[in-house]
């Protein structure tokens, strides 16, 4: 009984550092998307795909317009 209240807990204390780290606001968005790729084509679908998914994302936080 008492190891299974230890493991409990851990998971609770897991649980809550996790939900902490994305919890956190973000006061520059714009810090790390610098470039909005636009001029850039990948050479597969797969990287295509993550070139679109960034551009989007900085459209959403404001970094550049949409193009």
């Amino acid at each position: 009984m008492r190891f299974r209240s230890l493991i409990l807990a851990a998971g609770a204390v897991v649980a809550l550092a996790g939900c902490e780290h994305f919890a956190r606001p973000v006061s520059r968005p714009c810090g790390v998307i610098v470039d909005n790729l636009l001029g850039v084509s990948a050479t597969t679908p797969h990287g295509q795909q993550r070139l679109d998914v960034h551009h989007e994302r900085g459209v959403r936080a404001g970094c550049w317009g949409r193009s």
